[in-house]
């Protein structure tokens, strides 16, 4: 069963289509212009107390020296990085390695006295690209990697400053060190985005039957649901269109200031399961409402053409969080005219999860 709210799952790709220069009475899609503030180098004097790492220890003077004894790539030389949340580093996963040393610098060469030394326990697998709807068509065989995110205060401006990375293992070795170099993106930054957005429908691949599914707004839709009995020797017994849901709305409202807020309300049939497997028979309890709000920022990235969301606070069926560990969360979209958009998080394992909206 889906559930939908927006905001509420950490990390957005999109491209957009031109409007159709035929049709008159289609408004023009606005030119998006980049923001010359994401190319100014920053001074890492400036900005590198703004800039930490949870899972690591800030050490002064310069990591150790390499002895390039350990094979070492990073999956590329230039990231994205986000206000009041930060950046996602990404390497090739590297065999017995113990950790990894990080030292912050400007564009022009200037280096931070200091330097982080974050063990390979403070390390993530890096995120996989897993649709919002959480199935799996097929697991491809691929390269796996690490990552390691650096946490922005709200002092770090858009801009761009680079870093120097390296790993070591328990032995004493360093891999050769490698620079990359980090683009802060500013909040907002595409016109056609701004204003109140209000969900037509959803679309998506049923993960069993690998259909294309479409639920417009305030349709109810139900799944199959398999029921294991506890008190029958794990026995299963599938229930038909038994576990239903309907999106009421989903509302989501761009500004021009790049602060965005979304609402979202959902009503569905609560199975009760460990009740059900015990008895083996369907225990439902109807009608249950679910509501969902959030705020926070929203930057476009001229670059990649994606959107970002950085949620700062939320409420779930009315109790309030404040966000203090921020992410940034990514959606593809198009944009036929200037009242149509789809947010897309459609991927090749998973098939096709869209949300549509209109003005």
């Amino acid at each position: 069963m889906k559930k939908i709210y927006l905001v509420p799952f950490a990390a957005f790709a999109i491209f957009t289509t031109s409007c159709k220069k035929d049709d008159e009475s289609v408004a023009q899609l606005q030119e998006v212009v980049e923001n010359a503030a994401e190319d100014q180098a920053l001074d890492i004097k400036a900005i590198a107390d703004g800039i930490s790492s949870e899972r690591g220890e800030r050490k002064d003077g310069n990591p150790p020296a390499a002895n390039g004894k350990i094979n070492f790539k990073l999956e590329s030389d230039k990231q994205y990085g986000y206000q009041e949340a930060g950046v996602i580093i990404e390497f090739t996963q590297v065999d017995d390695f113990a950790g990894a040393y990080i030292q912050l610098k400007s564009a022009d060469g200037t280096v931070d006295p200091t330097y982080f030394d974050i063990p390979k326990r403070g390390f993530k697998a890096a995120p996989q690209e897993e649709n919002r709807r959480g199935s799996k068509l097929g697991q491809k065989e691929e390269e796996q990697t690490e990552s390691i995110e650096l946490d922005f205060d709200d002092t770090i401006p858009p801009g761009t400053f680079c870093y120097v990375i390296c790993v070591y293992d328990n032995d004493g070795n360093i891999s050769e060190p490698q620079e990359a170099c980090v683009e802060v993106e500013a909040w907002g930054g595409n016109p056609n985005l701004i204003g109140n957005w209000k969900l037509v429908k959803e679309r998506y691949t049923d993960y069993e039957t690998k259909e294309i599914i479409e639920v417009a707004k305030g349709e109810k839709y139900c799944d199959d649901y398999v029921l294991t009995c506890y008190n029958q020797g794990n026995e299963t017994k599938t229930f038909e269109n038994a576990d239903c849901e309907t999106t009421q709305f989903i509302d989501v409202n761009f500004n021009e200031d790049g602060t965005f807020t979304s609402a979202s309300e959902h009503i569905y049939d609560k199975i009760d399961h460990p009740k059900s497997s015990e008895t083996c028979s369907l225990i439902i309890e109807k009608d249950q409402i679910d509501t969902y709000t959030s705020k926070g920022q929203w930057s476009f990235n001229e670059d990649t053409q994606e959107i970002v969301l950085v949620e700062l606070s939320s409420t779930d069926n009315g109790t309030l969080e404040i966000e203090e560990d921020r992410s940034a969360e990514t959606w593809k979209f198009r944009m036929d005219t200037t009242s149509s958009l789809v947010l897309d998080d459609s991927n090749e394992d998973d098939g096709i999860y869209e949300l549509h909206f209109t003005k």
